[in-house]
């Protein structure tokens, strides 16, 4: 029984931990405009969470590309906008 009690937690810690580092990599995504000129490293030496920025291979998966283009569609952005979040992005470093 303790034994499937600690992997139960081990497994909800790790959603919780993914959660977290998706919504972080998403404001990161929505302050250097969803990517569309491309992957650039944040330069803002004031923000919070600078350290915890994402990597190019988080952000170009498929699955973020798609919620990067629902939150821009959200925050009410033209279809052409929301055409380019990804297109730039480097695929080859799945």
């Amino acid at each position: 029984m303790l034994k499937t009690k600690q992997i139960d937690l081990k497994r909800e810690f790790k959603a919780v931990n993914s959660r977290h580092k998706e919504a972080m990599a998403m404001k990161c995504a929505e302050c250097l405009g969803f990517f569309v000129d491309g992957f650039e490293k944040c330069t803002s030496e004031t923000c919070p969470l600078l350290e915890f920025f994402p990597s190019s291979s988080f952000i170009s998966r498929d699955k973020f590309v798609e919620k990067m283009r629902e939150k821009a569609r959200e925050l009410g952005n033209d279809n052409s906008f929301v055409a380019k979040i990804g297109a730039r992005l480097d695929k080859t470093a799945r």
